[in-house]
């Protein structure tokens, strides 16, 4: 077991990232993993970039430490979850075209869900559960296309800034800024409520 428990959500923007972690013409993945040593070495006492690991559903682990963690990326904007659960998913949805993502958004949704979201007529909703889903499959390891096998239980679009329990798992979802969604799924409810952090502000 870890001696203490972390629990840290970190978010930065591309310029932030380039801004610490040298490199020339880094693309995204590159960012991201960069991104990831960088914050997994001020996090976890002993980490090395040599422990990385990666499951066989392509989900990265940490070799030999009692921590889990998980990257998203949208647009200009990078999220890391670092936990000292055995597992942890984290994902960031911007809100698109409801025409142009139809056919997707059908085949993630539950009949229920995509039924009250199609009423409700509001794309935000339908990309903050997108985001939901893509944490709970996350978390788990495996593709978007389990989505289906997650229901929420509140109504969708209900779920804001609260911790709500389903599948053994606990997740919490916000709007981190303006039709930008982000989501997380663990297997425990954290023992701090403080556990957003920026990357411009935060880290010293």
């Amino acid at each position: 077991m870890p001696e203490r428990e972390l629990f840290e959500l970190w978010l930065a923007s591309e310029a932030e990232i380039r801004e610490i972690v040298p490199g020339d013409n880094m693309n995204n993945s590159s960012l991201s993993r960069n991104f990831a040593d960088f914050m997994l070495q001020h996090l976890i006492r002993g980490y090395s970039p040599s422990l990385l690991r990666k499951n066989e559903h392509g989900k990265p682990y940490i070799k030999d430490l009692p921590f889990s963690y998980n990257l998203s990326h949208c647009e200009d904007l990078y999220a890391i979850l670092v936990t000292s659960f055995d597992y942890c998913g984290v994902d960031i949805q911007s809100v698109k075209s409801l025409v142009k993502y139809d056919d997707a958004l059908r085949s993630v949704m539950t009949d229920r869900e995509y039924g009250i979201l199609k009423e409700k007529g509001n794309p935000g909703d339908f990309f903050q559960l997108w985001s939901l889903k893509e944490a709970y499959v996350k978390a788990l390891g495996g593709s978007i296309w389990y989505g289906r096998d997650f229901e929420t239980e509140t109504a969708p679009g209900n779920f804001s800034d609260t911790w709500f329990k389903r599948e053994k798992l606990f997740f919490y979802s916000t709007e981190v800024k303006k039709e930008v969604f982000l989501s997380l799924a663990v297997p425990a409810l954290p023992e701090t409520a403080d556990f957003l952090k920026f990357l411009s502000k935060d880290f010293s």
